[in-house]
């Protein structure tokens, strides 16, 4: 399971002092990102090959906690579900070890000549399966500390 940390950053944050959902989105989606990176999944080169893609075609977010401006995250990478033609992955966003928010997002291969879905290359299913399916547990709400 590839972790990456992060700090919260002003930017990150609304006016009630918290993390605004669009950045958490996009911070798990750059998490993700990257950990594709580290297992061979180079997106700029799938890009600029214009032979395929792998658009999200569902996304959501369970938020188990607020994150606060200078809160130090690990960020973990999960392959939960992995098939001929679509994967799933979760994204945790951590402080103190303890998940705030739970990113899931699906993505289908397409072809981009004929603008369908497709089966994923072996080459991108063999790189995928090195997420490890490990998902840490997400604790009950009342189990949470509050600040």
């Amino acid at each position: 399971m590839p972790i990456q940390s992060r700090t919260v950053l002003i930017n990150d944050i609304d006016a009630a002092g918290v993390m605004f959902y669009a950045r958490a989105m996009a911070m798990a989606h750059e998490a993700y990102e990257l950990a594709l990176l580290e297992c061979g999944i180079d997106f700029a080169q799938l890009i600029r090959a214009g032979v395929g893609a792998l658009p999200v075609v569902h996304a959501e977010a369970v938020f188990h906690q607020p994150l606060r401006h200078g809160d130090r995250l690990s960020i973990a990478v999960l392959l939960k579900a992995l098939s001929n033609k679509s994967y799933t992955v979760r994204i945790v966003l951590m402080v103190r070890d303890l998940p705030a928010v739970s990113v899931t997002q699906a993505h289908v291969y397409v072809d981009l000549a004929s603008r369908r879905a497709a089966a994923l290359p072996d080459s991108i299913s063999a790189r995928l399966a090195r997420l490890d399916q490990d998902v840490p547990p997400v604790p009950a709400p009342e189990s949470l500390p509050t600040r």
